[in-house]
């Protein structure tokens, strides 16, 4: 139902759908679905679909079942439908597989960063205290209701919890607050804030990042932290402590969640974390080290999700081209 980020495909299973979801039939039993499900997936087509959806936000915006019917979609005969969904079949399907082979590659580079970074930290694991004796402050976000009058331009925006991601920070991962809003000032995001995320997946709980290149007028949600650290800890230096295997495992156990909830680790479970913490000379050798290893994974990883961007855009082309017949099949 949302028009700017949902998708279109076929189910490979049998079960119930969520109220966000359409389920569509063919009203031909003669007509090839598969034929239908690429004229979905044009980007062309999503376009189109933009300016029958209703909803403040972009991101937001749902289409109605009636206004979906009103769209013209093109006719051909069965023959053709079939021929051209082989051929797309094929065709992306071996896109799809080089594509699947990319994010293989990615996911074997992520693994390897955070062993290199564990390897690193554990070396100097010979001295270990708790967080408690390295935090000044820990602050909760707020989470403000949705906004109903937005200014882009001069109103405040929130951090979703989409901006701490495996230790990176995503500046445009932010919803707009109400310009009536009493906005908390005290949570305004500056460079160089640490956050750790309060509340999500047991993988992803946890998860910290230094905030930089920050937009003015943000403020961080509930679901996330903000650590302040004495002068003597360096921010890098913990930032690869927490991604490290070491700490990641405390983190999931101490998290707490019941059944069918995302966990969520207080400011006691915190502050009983154990860190290897050496000298400052030390933290600073280990953040240049890793800096230039990981620097160079990242690149690599950056490269293989350009090939894929690309992939994408080259699948979209082609599908378009070919259900709209500028290029025969």
């Amino acid at each position: 139902m949302n028009v700017i980020i949902g998708s279109v495909a076929l189910s490979k299973y049998y079960g119930c759908v969520s109220p966000v979801y359409y389920m569509l039939y063919l009203r031909n039993p003669e007509d090839d679905i598969r034929y239908y499900n690429y004229i979905f997936q044009t980007k062309e087509f999503q376009s189109k679909l933009k300016g029958y959806g209703n909803g403040i936000m972009e991101i937001r915006m749902r289409i109605q079942m009636l206004k979906l019917n009103t769209v013209d979609l093109p006719i051909a005969d069965f023959d053709t439908q079939h021929r051209i969904a082989d051929y797309l079949d094929n065709k992306c399907g071996k896109i799809d597989r080089y594509i699947e082979t990319q994010r293989a590659i990615i996911e074997k580079l992520k693994a390897y960063k955070q062993a290199v970074i564990t390897e690193n930290i554990e070396k100097n694991n010979k001295k270990t205290i708790s967080l408690r004796r390295c935090i000044i402050n820990i602050e909760q976000g707020w989470s403000p209701p949705a906004a109903d009058q937005v200014n882009e331009r001069l109103g405040w925006s929130v951090l979703s919890l989409s901006a701490v991601k495996h230790g990176e920070f995503n500046n445009n991962a932010k919803k707009s607050i109400d310009i009536n809003a009493d906005i908390p000032y005290i949570l305004e995001l500056h460079n160089n804030d640490f956050l750790m995320t309060r509340s999500n997946t047991r993988e992803l709980v946890g998860d910290v990042c230094i905030v930089e290149n920050c937009s003015p007028r943000i403020i961080f949600s509930d679901l996330i932290y903000r650590i302040s650290f004495k002068d003597e800890i360096s921010i890098k230096y913990m930032r690869y402590v927490m991604l490290s295997s070491y700490v990641r495992q405390q983190i999931q156990e101490k998290a707490r969640g019941s059944s069918g909830t995302m966990p969520k680790i207080s400011h006691k479970s915190i502050k009983e974390i154990y860190v290897p913490l050496p000298d400052a000379e030390q933290q600073r050798e280990i953040v240049v080290l890793l800096d230039e290893i990981c620097d160079k994974i990242d690149q690599a990883i950056i490269r293989r999700k350009i090939i894929i961007d690309k992939l994408t855009e080259y699948k979209k082309s082609l599908i378009y081209e070919v259900v709209t017949g500028k290029r025969e099949v």
